[in-house]
């Protein structure tokens, strides 16, 4: 999976199946915009829950102030817990790309919703002709706009009791579930991303300005008020089909300028028009006043100066009151008003304890998740803890194996070369102690009729000494020729690795039965056969040395030793064979390489051919697979240093060793053998680019050798293959020859394909 950027929107090249932060597997995308894009993803180790993942834009990576102040923003939005609020659960980083995760709601925004369902005609220079001063028509019924709303305003109204200030409320950030439930995402997070792209960019969103409030355009600190001017707007806009003010210059409009009044008969509209107040003090207190027709739209009355006069004046006309309509009328008008004051005093109450019981819900609902996200993290802990322990277990088992094999291996060698040695020695010593008992008997010859002289005694010592001096010279000249043999073996060994540091590249000239690049052919029926090159066994330096260019971590230059030669495919399998062996039709590029194939797939295809053919075909081991590339080269590419998409198809838009671009070839992978000029020395087409190829090991660190490994592989079930070669819409340094990644072995993406391997051949 990779991540990239076009237009500053974050997205990924890899689709369905792409794993992100190590656990979240990408489903579908859920749409693309200026602002980032949204995908539909699993998570892994949560029983495979579904999740929104929000991919951020990669401008905010690079401006660090915007970054940090996007995470708080989203950290304050976390704690948001409601039943119509989308919640964050996440903040995480893919390869340094962040994304948010947040709670996935099957269904619409209620923008596709007014879209749909509305009458009106919505967007700039679309409503219909009308009669100047008329009310606008064509929205949705007052009804259902309060049924969808009314859970909206309580949502904003909890956050600003929270401390928290949406900035950004219109229908595009309201979801409307299948089954009809309302739910507002992107606390704080859209306007952030939004302020960020206008302050580096310089341009500003005009779709989110037909809701913003005269004090926001200005500039000033966000306040709920703000919220209830873009919530009546939207309000609006649910009702007449079109928002407040949508033509012309708007920000005037809003700034200035009164909207056009809602139809009469609309039990809201003064509600509405009161939240669409210039002044934030003159609008409703909450969002959920706006749809409470019950309340009295509160007006301010200015009030009349007041002398002596005046007050005398107003006591005169109390007692003139008092004598028209008798004492019984004023205690009438005074009950009524205590009747009035009672009422007011018992909705407050009434409206204290809903808060109350909202704020003691939403506390609840708190803990709750709260509660579920500490046992999910407890259970994910234990989870990886017993993953850890059981990944070290194995991997000191395979350690301690292979250090036994290993040590049996090199026990065995050198007692075998000991054994060699020893028998030589044996014979060396038994030619020598005949040899010197030849001219020792010349000697006792010549020396008899000395010898006849002296006493018995004599004789006996001398003959004695010299067979003493004799066996000393005997083993101090068998010391030292194996002293020297030691040397010249030591000596051999080291000009040979040194001769393969510097050449990369020895082949077995004993054991080799054909001259490399020789060909042999498999028919495989309906004109399609397997073209196999010969690869002869010998020596390599597996991996990239340190100066090689966009080298990576896991790329560790090693001496290998091939002690088999090997036939592999001249081209990778393409459409056509593949439809001859599985038994299905190809009706067009069926010499284009077959991809969307998983490992699990390229099974099965090797047990067909073995059925079909009778020639038993494997997946190369990475080892053999670089071996194949290199083809006695030890630069990065068999045909030099140089890559941009003229040699191999790739994308020759970010070049290698050059700054002449090429073509990026993105439209696909080539046909087989189309880049035959750049074949390896043996012959063999397209190593580089055009789909990567999988390999049977599993993806991990190479095999540790105390020397030279011999036709090493990273054998077991692991969780991943390893995948070679690049590929046609991936740059030129992921096409080396040491380049290495992986892949799931039960997914296959376009990008993936393979070639054969085969140990003999008739």
């Amino acid at each position: 999976m990779v991540v990239g950027t076009i237009n500053d929107a974050v997205t990924m090249a890899g689709g369905e199946g792409a794993l992100l932060a190590g656990r979240y597997r990408i489903v579908k995308p859920l749409g693309q915009g200026g602002m980032g894009s949204v995908w539909l993803a699993e998570d892994s180790q949560l029983d495979n829950k579904l999740f929104a993942i929000k991919m951020l834009p990669s401008i905010l990576v690079s401006n660090k102030r915007a970054y940090r102040q996007l995470k708080e923003e989203a950290l304050v939005a976390m704690r948001l817990v409601h039943p119509n609020i989308v919640q964050i659960r996440a903040f995480e980083e893919n390869g340094g790309n962040p994304f948010l995760v947040m709670d996935y709601v099957d269904g619409q925004t209620l923008d596709d919703y007014l879209a749909e369902e509305g009458n009106g005609e919505r967007g700039t220079g679309n409503c219909r002709a009308r009669t100047p001063g008329a009310p606008f028509t064509g929205g949705l019924p007052e009804e259902e706009v309060v049924r969808i709303l009314k859970p909206i305003a309580a949502a904003l109204d909890y956050a600003h009791g929270e401390g928290v200030v949406h900035r950004d409320v219109k229908p595009a950030n309201v979801m409307i579930r299948k089954d009809g439930q309302p739910f507002i995402l992107d606390f704080g997070i859209a306007r952030e991303i939004q302020e960020t792209m206008t302050r580096v960019t310089g341009k500003l969103s005009s779709g989110t300005l037909l809701y913003m409030s005269p004090e926001q355009l200005r500039g000033l600190p966000p306040k709920p008020a703000q919220d209830v001017y873009s919530f009546a707007a939207m309000v609006y806009e649910c009702m007449a089909g079109h928002p407040p003010f949508y033509r012309g210059a708007i920000e005037d409009q809003i700034k200035n300028e009164q909207p056009e009044p809602l139809e009469p008969h609309i039990a809201i509209s003064g509600l509405v028009t009161q939240g669409l107040s210039k002044n934030p003090e003159d609008r409703p207190s909450t969002c959920m006043a706006v749809l409470d027709a019950r309340s009295p739209v509160p007006r301010r009355v200015a009030e009349p100066r007041s002398n002596g006069v005046g007050k005398a004046f107003a006591f005169l006309l109390l007692l003139a009151a008092l004598g028209a309509g008798g004492y019984y009328g004023w205690v009438k008008h005074d009950e009524a008003l205590r009747e009035k004051s009672a009422e007011v005093e018992r909705i407050r109450l009434e409206k204290d304890a809903a808060e109350r019981r909202l704020r003691e819900e939403s506390l609840r609902i708190r803990r709750e998740a709260e509660e579920r996200l500490q046992a999910e993290r407890k259970a994910r802990e234990e989870r990886e803890k017993k993953a850890a322990e059981e990944r070290i277990r194995a991997e000191k088992k395979e350690a301690e194996d292979k250090l036994r094999e290993e040590t049996a291996r090199v026990r065995r060698e050198a007692e075998e070369k000991l054994r060699a040695e020893r028998e030589a020695l044996e014979r060396r010593e038994k030619e020598l102690a005949e040899e010197q008992a030849r001219q020792l008997a010349l000697q006792s010859a010549l020396a008899t009729n000395r010898l006849q002289q002296a006493s018995e005694e004599e004789r006996n010592f001398i003959d004695e000494e010299r067979k003493r001096m004799a066996e000393a010279k005997l083993k101090e000249e068998a010391r030292q020729k194996m002293e020297a043999e030691k040397q010249k073996l030591a000596a051999e060994g080291k000009a040979f690795m040194e001769r393969l540091d510097r050449t990369g590249f020895i082949l077995d000239g004993k054991a080799n039965r054909y001259q490399p690049g020789t060909i042999k052919r498999i028919e495989l029926g309906r004109g399609e056969e397997l073209v196999m090159v010969w690869c002869p066994p010998g020596w390599f330096m597996m991996g990239s040395p340190k100066s090689e260019m966009d080298r990576v971590e896991g790329e560790v230059r090693h001496a290998v030793r091939l002690t088999k030669g090997f036939w592999i495919g001249k081209y990778e399998i393409t459409k056509g064979q593949w439809s001859v062996i599985m038994g299905n039709s190809v009706w067009f590029g069926k010499n284009e390489p077959k991809s969307s194939v998983s490992w699990n797939n390229c099974k099965d295809f090797i047990k067909r051919v073995k059925s079909r053919t009778g020639v038993s075909v494997r997946l190369p081991t990475e080892a053999e697979w670089e071996y194949a590339c290199r083809a006695g080269t030890s630069t990065p590419f068999s045909f030099g240093s140089v890559l941009n998409g003229m040699q191999a198809c790739c994308n020759g838009g970010e070049p290698y060793g050059t700054t002449a671009r090429g073509p990026a070839n993105m439209s696909g992978p080539s046909n087989v053998g189309s880049f035959s000029l750049y074949a390896n020395a043996w012959g063999i087409n397209d190593m580089h680019g055009n789909v990567y190829e999988w390999c049977e090991d599993v993806f991990a660190e190479y095999p540790r050798a105390a020397g030279i490994a011999e036709d090493p592989m990273n054998g077991g079930n692991g969780e991943v293959r390893v995948i070679r070669g690049g590929c046609w819409n991936y740059s030129p340094r992921q096409c080396r020859s040491a380049f290495r990644t992986s892949g799931n072995p039960s997914l296959g993406t376009g990008m993936i394909g393979f070639r054969l391997v085969c140990d003999d051949l008739p």
